[in-house]
């Protein structure tokens, strides 16, 4: 880890509790100087995402409380996490018009990496997953979250 200091970013989707694989979190760690740029990218993507008009609020900020306290149960939604700052939620409306991969898309696209990335991961093996969730949980148990 460099000198700066570490953020992570927690990004959840929960599309429906009926299918098999209904929810996604992925975890990332950024020097803090990023975060603000993030903030900026996932405000103006969860404002322009969906559809254009919308039963719900297009942007909940969530501050010192969960997100079970600001979605009602079963209602799909993808939420960002900055550190322990504050979220950005959104109510799925339309999951046809919603990709799965939409918090990934917008890191990718900030870092303009390819999409194959997040459209086409490879296939872990069990054991490949408990590695870097190994890494992953010494990373994050360096951070002050």
């Amino acid at each position: 880890l460099s000198k700066n200091k570490k953020i992570p970013i927690f990004i959840e989707t929960f599309y429906d509790v009926t299918k098999r694989v209904h929810m996604n979190i992925d975890g990332f760690i950024f020097d803090e100087n990023f975060i603000s740029d993030f903030k900026i990218f996932f405000k103006k993507a969860i404002i322009e995402s969906d559809q254009e008009w919308s039963d719900h609020k297009k942007l909940i900020l969530l501050k010192g409380s969960k997100v079970s306290d600001k979605v009602p149960r079963g209602f799909p939604f993808f939420c960002v996490t900055f550190g322990n700052e504050e979220s950005y939620i959104h109510i799925i409306e339309d999951k046809k018009r919603f990709p799965k991969t939409f918090g990934l898309e917008i890191l990718g696209g900030y870092f303009d990496a390819d999409p194959t990335i997040w459209l086409h991961p490879n296939s872990d093996t069990e054991q490949s997953i408990k590695d870097r969730a190994k890494i992953m949980s010494e990373l994050f148990s360096q951070l002050d979250f």
